[in-house]
């Protein structure tokens, strides 16, 4: 797996920004930022593909990052654990997500709704 295209792609698709080198970032908005200042999004994806064997929480990462997390998945080939406490927009492809919580697996949008809103009303 190329990590640095991937790397690339994230700050792209999260950030609309184009990496300049390791340190700076062309971003259309806020034109060229230290990569310090790229979206939480953007570095919880960096994260989570740069130490796949720690948890982290995408809660607050926006519907945008659902398919880069599938992404990072498939090219690591491996399981990833991440804590999400909102319904998470997969799109339209099928995936396999563990609920860890209830030891239940979801292979599309449909099933992870299923599965959730149980979930989510016993928080409320």
């Amino acid at each position: 797996m190329d990590y640095k295209s991937i790397w690339k792609k994230i700050i792209k698709k999260i950030d609309k920004a184009k990496v300049l080198s390791a340190q700076a970032v062309d971003s259309h908005a806020l034109g060229v930022i230290p990569v310090t200042k790229i979206s939480g999004g953007a570095k919880t994806l960096l994260l989570v593909l740069n130490e796949p064997e720690k948890i982290f929480n995408v809660s607050t990462c926006g519907n945008n990052c659902a398919p880069l997390l599938l992404e990072i998945a498939d090219n690591l080939k491996k399981d990833v654990t991440v804590n999400l406490r909102h319904i998470m927009d997969f799109g339209n492809r099928d995936f396999n997500i563990k609920v860890v919580n209830v030891n239940k697996i979801a292979h599309n949008m449909k099933e992870v709704v299923e599965i959730l809103i149980p979930l989510l009303h016993q928080e409320a």
